[in-house]
């Protein structure tokens, strides 16, 4: 199993490396070219059913007779003309994801620091709550903290919450436990010294 990248002993620093294949994007991008392709010319729609049809009576697959196909209708070629540019785009994006090694958390005793292709959040542990784990509206999961003070990014979509999505190699479960366990460390000098006033 996949464990934090780095751990420096001087800083205290440890990264996370996000869970990305680069052959996610590829594939998805030769998806949009496949789209693209059998969009701006009908023959490669025949050629990919003939093919389908070789392969699948190469497998048994025999039905009746010798199916006959005239290609796709200029409303077909439209729609998968418009399907393939969102292939394009998400291919695109996970390649340079992989490539890029976005996203990543990287901890330190201050805080943390949450880069994406997008943009970059922190916030220090004096700003946020404990992480807790909850469901999104797709069937994934995400470790929330609120923001609580002032030293943090603020995110003008998502409020007052710092937000870390399970894309990492590392269970998500873990990283949240090291998370507040780090988060701790750092408060417990500053709750020792407000209990001593």
């Amino acid at each position: 199993m996949a464990r934090p990248i780095s751990s420096d002993t001087r800083s205290n620093e440890q990264s996370y490396l996000p869970l990305v294949s680069v052959w996610s994007g590829i594939g998805c991008i030769a998806v949009a070219i496949i789209l693209f392709g059998v969009s701006m010319n009908n023959s490669v729609a025949l050629w990919l059913f003939e093919l389908f049809y070789a392969v699948s009576m190469s497998l048994g697959h025999r039905g009746r007779g010798t199916p006959t196909w005239s290609g796709l209708s200029g409303e077909d070629q439209q729609v998968l003309l418009v399907l393939s540019f969102p292939f394009f785009v998400f291919g695109v994006l996970r390649l340079l994801q992989a490539i890029l090694g976005f996203p990543r958390v990287v901890v330190t005793n201050d805080g943390l620091v949450l880069k994406t292709i997008f943009r970059t959040k922190w916030a220090n542990w004096q700003s946020l709550t404990e992480f807790e784990i909850k469901r999104g509206w797709l069937p994934s999961r995400k470790a929330v903290a609120a923001v609580v003070g002032q030293t943090a990014m603020k995110s003008h979509c998502f409020g007052r919450r710092f937000t870390i999505h399970d894309a990492f190699s590392v269970p998500l479960d873990l990283v949240v436990t090291e998370l507040n366990a780090r988060r701790a460390q750092s408060r417990r000098p500053q709750d020792k010294a407000a209990a001593s006033e």
